[in-house]
């Protein structure tokens, strides 16, 4: 079947765009095979161009018309033959049917029967069935009008009236019955051959039929009659006639002709009708075509395509309910009226795609209208309808799986809609519900709660921050929040007098360099390791300490800006405000506030010290006096100090812990706003500023983000607006902001550097912009800066020094210098006359350096001071102390030191310079006392305080688990793997031990226990327990002499006593102190210890101590049986010491402690003002002992010959 014959089929009906069909006739042109009308309705079938109905009926159609065109074409040709054929003679004229006469006989010649000589049968040229296919729309395309070859009307050649010659009625005289005789032949003047007179056979003037056409080739092919009589037949049946035969038979086949041409133009005519309705259902015109399908179908209830019309009303009446209308109900209802009455339609199928797109169309208005419902009870109407459109949807039978696939998208958008209104439904009943119960919370001035209720809203729906219902709420809050600030009396007064715990205190701060210029009086503060710091700014001097505990993060604060000015000190652990002065920290006044606090603010005129504590309370202070003069009460947690305003604005600006900014007059202490700003708790983590009469606030408001809002106020710093969208950071502010003139300077934990300009005169421009092209964050993790702004130039420290200069004409910073990378800067940049004075921490160094540099050339050193550097050992000989400090370097404790309250270091590592970090020491016999830093550098001191240094020989690694005295070296354990055994100079006594070792491998040994002055036993993290000795076999080593596994690791250092090693096994079940056979190393004893090990086992004059988090101090002596037990309040500092018959002890929470060596009762305890770590030792009735940063500590704690008398006592009250 010919694919171009298939195109113009198509481009006749109008199935196809033009382009399309001009494409595909390109397409077979060009093709190298053979295209076929089926291949391509297969392909406009799988693209969707043609559904499978409408392509199977046109390949169908196309064969039909091929076939009746070939049948056309051969009765033409059949024509044609008949026409160049002589003429039939013409009737007789006076015999209109050419009857003989009675007496005519009928001879040869006459009529004959027809035989292959007369009519033929139809064949291929002729009739064909009627089938399905054959039937095409009058469109142009079909059956043509018929012309001069169809029927033609009767005219003049064709059949006459019956005249008086015709036929008469049979009346008396007419035929009368057959006789015996029969019919007679007839004569000669019978029947006359057919010729022109009588019926016109269908020949040129009669029927131009096909069916003329075989009869004429009959007649022609009739032999002509022979001269002479005419010979009558006898008939047994005068309709036996050769005549009437001949035309019945052509009366049949014209009945046949006229069906088929009767058919194929009322099936043009259903064709055409059923096109027109097509093509209004295809415009959208779904009445007119509901109207043409129904008349169609009334017409043609019979036709091939009254399926398709049924399915495609019912198409167009839920069309119309879901194109046409602006409620989807009507279409729902409509989809189930009509797809039940449709789809046992043979032609369901083929509308499913359009069910495809419809159906999900009909979800999607319900989601759209319950998207866009002006009330949460018609979105939950809506969502109830998509469920039920859905339902439609999902039913196989209207849209099967492998459409619904192509419908993925919308299907799923229709999902994401009903979910976002779902969420709004429940966010809105949810804002609804707390928006009440915040409204009832401010009314009840409950304000915890009400912003509580607001929390718990916006942890589910952050975005309801904004909804005009919540700030209204909110400005509820505020209000009732503002009434609630209310002044109360302080019943607190200050106190002049220092704490005083008895106890001498001498530092250990090295110092070197030259004079600063121009500084003097000026002092320098710091705070370093739990303690403030006063320091000589012109020399370096340290000039006062004061411990204010480890959690407190409050800079000292200097009243004014004036050199002397006396200073703020915020103690941590008596929740004091102290005021000291600043030449030698003696205290002025010291205020208990009861309670944490934040930073103090002084005000403008200095008069007053305004400060908050965490529970709310802003208290208020004379400057002078430390006396509060007013308080106020405000109703949320405080987490950061106040800010301050200026001069003309006496305004404090303090942060709640969550939403509100309160706004406090400073005279009174009365709350003049409440400004809602709607950060979350602990977000802001420093006090607001004010610059030229803007405040300033930061809020953290992201992982690595954070927010600076610009507030501005009336001429009073009063109502509060916002001046400016908030200014986006990058990174965390947790530096305090520093201000400068007009400029303010924003540096956060990521590096990243802002210079604000702020000039609120200019029109038509936001008040506040970069004065400077900001510098973008340099730091990948947080990093604490301390940025310092001085006019045009800048210094930020935070693991460098870097020194820029502000260049506003340019617009950027122009780094001048950098220096000490790597360091870590712990505290506030200070600008004193032509010096810049930072705190930092060197790499690998304990304690803090504080130096001073030239502010124009920062690698240039002034003078440089070491602070809270840890004293690695004391040591007490006869008269003489002397203490080895974290760095290696000796301060000796004369008279004039602890007089001035500070010691020097006779020798060392210059103060200045990188040094390396003692942890370990020993002291060895004839008192001399070894130190070993972790990269093996080795000191050793004789009593006379004489030093030497090496490095230690013949080790690798670093110092682990503790030294060891034996005999008259050092047993040095290395993470390596290596023991190394060294005399007081560093040098090898023997060969190191080492045990086996996967390459590169790190052990943890346990601090050895001496068993004699060649042997120890040491153990390590690997369940394994050694037992080494000298060996002088060969080249002096140190020899494997045992090794035993274990079945758990040993977790403590070991001891000796009583033939045995003991060391604590940690298992599940609790700890264990263990004994070890000294010379077999085989497990013995084993005691469960209360609670956990904190400390040991040690051993001290015969006997063996070890505490724990539940038994306290346990003494335990050489049979192993416990001795007694003493409970202690926190954990031991340092191994407990001897003195004449009692035991000196020390806790790190700064508590000392005399026992009796019997019973260990507490003989005399003593707490100090302080934490410690060191060893408690006894000089000259004294007992010595150092602070965490290395002071010396030098007390009096009762005597040994107080101990009966007070143990005595002790007993008699019931109690130890």
């Amino acid at each position: 079947m010919s694919a171009h014959a298939f195109l113009d089929q198509l481009e006749r009906q109008r199935l196809l765009d033009a382009a399309i069909i001009e494409d595909l006739r390109r397409q077979v042109d060009g093709s190298s095979r053979a295209v076929n009308a089926e291949t391509i309705a297969k392909l406009l079938v799988d693209n969707g161009h043609l559904t499978k109905f409408q392509a199977t009926k046109l390949v169908s159609d196309l064969g039909d018309a091929r076939e009746e065109m070939a049948a056309e074409k051969d009765r033409r040709k059949q024509q044609a033959r008949a026409k160049s054929r002589p003429a039939a003679p013409p009737p007789p004229e006076d015999e209109e049917l050419g009857l003989l006469d009675a007496d005519d006989e009928l001879v040869e010649g006459g009529l004959q029967p027809l035989d292959s000589g007369g009519l033929q049968p139809l064949d291929g040229g002729g009739l064909q069935p009627l089938d399905g296919g054959g039937l095409q729309p009058l469109d142009g395309g079909g059956l043509q009008p018929l012309g001069g070859g169809g029927l033609q009307p009767l005219g003049g050649g064709g059949l006459q009236p019956l005249g008086g010659g015709g036929l008469q009625p049979l009346g008396g005289g007419g035929l009368e019955p057959l006789g015996g005789g029969g019919l007679e032949p007839l004569g000669g003047g019978g029947l006359e051959p057919l010729g022109g007179g009588g019926l016109e056979l269908l020949g040129g003037g009669g029927l131009d039929s096909p069916g003329g056409d075989a009869l004429s080739e009959s007649a022609e092919a009739e032999p002509k009659s022979k001269k002479g009589p005419k010979k009558i037949v006898n008939r047994a049946n005068v309709w036996d006639s050769p005549l009437l035969l001949g035309g019945g038979v052509t009366l049949l086949i014209l009945l046949i002709v006229g069906t088929y041409l009767f058919l194929s133009l009322t099936r043009g005519n259903a064709t055409e009708m059923f096109g027109k309705s097509e093509e209004d259902y295809r415009n959208g015109s779904y009445t007119a075509a509901i109207a043409k399908y129904e008349k169609f179908l009334k017409q043609f209830p019979s036709d091939p395509n009254a399926s398709m019309a049924r399915t495609k009303i019912g198409l167009c009446r839920l069309r119309t309910a879901i194109e046409n209308s602006t409620d989807p109900q009507k279409g729902l209802e409509a989809a189930r009226e009509q797809l039940p009455l449709i789809e046992p339609e043979e032609a369901f199928g083929d509308v499913r795609p359009e069910l495809a797109s419809l159906l999900p169309d009909l979800a999607l208005k319900f989601a759209e209208r319950a998207d866009d419902a002006p009330s949460i009870e018609a979105a939950e109407q809506s969502l109830a309808k998509i469920d039920e459109a859905m339902v439609l949807v999902n039913n196989p039978a209207y849209i099967p799986s492998s459409l619904r696939n192509e419908q993925a998208v919308r299907i799923d958008l229709i999902e994401e809609l009903k979910s976002k209104v779902d969420r709004e439904i429940g966010r809105n009943r949810a804002l609804e519900s707390s928006v009440a119960a915040i409204e009832a919370a401010a009314e009840a001035g409950d304000t915890a709660k009400a912003y509580a209720e607001r929390k718990t809203l916006l942890r589910g729906y952050p975005g309801l921050a904004t909804h005009p219902d919540l700030v209204a709420a909110v400005d509820k809050i505020t209000a009732r929040a503002q009434s609630l600030v209310a002044n109360q009396p302080l019943n607190i007064q200050p106190i002049t007098e220092d704490v005083d715990d008895g106890t001498l205190r001498v530092l250990l701060a090295g110092n070197s360099g030259r004079t600063l210029a121009g500084a003097d009086k000026m002092t320098a503060l710091a705070r370093v390791d739990g303690a403030a710091y006063g320091v000589d700014a012109a020399e370096g001097r340290v000039r006062w300490r004061r411990f204010i505990g480890y959690d407190t993060e409050i800079d000292p604060l200097p009243i004014s800006a004036d050199p002397g000015s006396d200073v703020l000190v915020s103690d941590g652990v008596r929740h004091e405000l102290v005021r000291v002065k600043s030449e030698d920290g003696s205290v002025v006044w010291r205020l208990p506030l009861g309670e944490p606090f934040h930073a103090p603010v002084v005000s403008a005129d200095e008069a007053r010290v305004i400060v908050s504590t965490q529970s709310g309370l802003v208290v208020e202070i004379d400057t002078a006096t430390g006396a509060p003069s007013v308080s106020a009460k405000i109703p949320q947690r405080l987490t950061v100090g106040p800010g301050r305003g200026d001069a003309r604005r006496p305004m404090i600006y303090q942060v709640a812990d969550n939403d509100n900014l309160y706004v406090i007059n400073t005279d009174d202490l009365l709350c003049k706003q409440v400004y809602h700003l709607g950060h979350k708790q602990g977000a802001v983590q420093v006090p607001p500023v004010m610059a030229v009469g803007h405040v300033f606030v930061a809020v953290n408001t992201g992982p690595r983000s954070s927010m600076l809002y610009v507030l501005a106020g009336d001429e009073n710093g009063q109502q509060l607006t916002e001046a400016q969208p908030p200014l986006p950071m990058e990174g965390h502010i947790n530096t305090p902001l520093m201000v400068a003139g007009r400029r303010v300077a924003v540096v956060t934990d990521l590096g990243a550097v802002n210079i604000l300009d702020v000039a609120p005169q200019k029109e038509d421009q936001p008040p506040v912009s970069p004065a400077v092209k900001p510098r973008v964050a340099t730091f990948t993790e947080p990093t604490r800066s301390y940025p310092l702004i001085d006019n045009l130039r800048m210094w930020i420290g935070d693991s460098r020094l870097i020194h820029y200069e502000v260049q506003t004409a340019k617009g950027e910073f122009v780094q001048k210098e950098i220096g000490n990378q790597g360091d870590a800067f712990v505290g506030p940049l200070q600008h004193m006359a032509r010096g810049l004075i930072h705190l930092r921490k060197q790499q690998g160094a304990p304690g803090v350096t504080m130096r001073a540099v030239n502010d124009r050339s920062i690698e240039e050193t002034i003078w440089s001071t070491e602070l809270g550097v840890p004293a690695a050992k004391v040591v007490v000989d006869g008269a003489r102390i002397f203490v080895v400090s974290g760095r290696g370097q000796v301060y000796p404790m004369d008279g004039a030191a602890v007089q001035r309250g500070f010691a020097t270091p006779a020798g060392g590592p210059e103060p200045g310079a990188t040094p390396a970090l003692f942890t370990h020491a020993a002291t060895l016999p004839k008192g001399i006392t070894v130190c070993v830093s972790q990269s093996l550098e080795w000191l050793a001191v004789d009593p006379a305080g004489r030093q030497q240094r090496r490095q230690l020989q013949g080790g690798r690694g670093a110092v682990v688990g503790g030294l060891a005295t034996m005999g008259d070296g050092v047993v040095v354990p290395l993470d390596s793997g290596q023991v190394v055994y060294a005399d007081l100079a560093g040098r090898a006594l023997a060969h190191p031990f080492q045990p086996q070792l996967e390459a590169g491998g790190k052990v943890a040994w346990r601090r050895p226990a001496v068993i004699t002055d060649t042997e120890f036993a040491i153990a390590n993290d690997r369940r394994t327990l050694y037992l080494v000795e000298v060996n002088e076999r060969g080249a002096k080593h140190l020899g494997l002499v045992k090794e035993q596994a274990l079945k758990d690791s040993i977790v403590s250092p070991l001891a000796f006593l009583g033939g045995q090693v003991w060391g604590v096994v940690r298992t599940n079940e609790g700890d264990f102190l263990t004994a070890y056979d000294a010379k077999e190393l085989k497990p013995g004893a084993q005691t469960q210890l209360e609670g956990r090990v904190t400390f040991g086992p040690v051993t001290v004059d015969k006997q063996m101590f070890v505490a724990t988090t539940g038994a306290g101090l346990v003494c335990i002596g050489e049979d192993g049986s416990q001795r007694w037990q003493a409970s202690l309040t926190s954990q031991l500092a340092a191994p407990p010491t001897l003195d004449n018959g009692s035991y000196l002890v020390g806790l790190v929470e700064g508590r000392l402690m005399r026992l009796n060596v019997d019973t260990g009762e507490t003989i005399e305890s003593k707490q100090l003002n302080e934490p410690i770590r060191g060893e408690v030792l006894a000089f000259n009735g004294r007992v010595l002992t150092t602070g965490a940063d290395g002071t010396l500590l030098v007390t009096s704690l009762g005597t040994p010959d107080e101990a009966p008398a007070k143990v005595s006592a002790a007993s008699q009250g019931g109690g130890r």
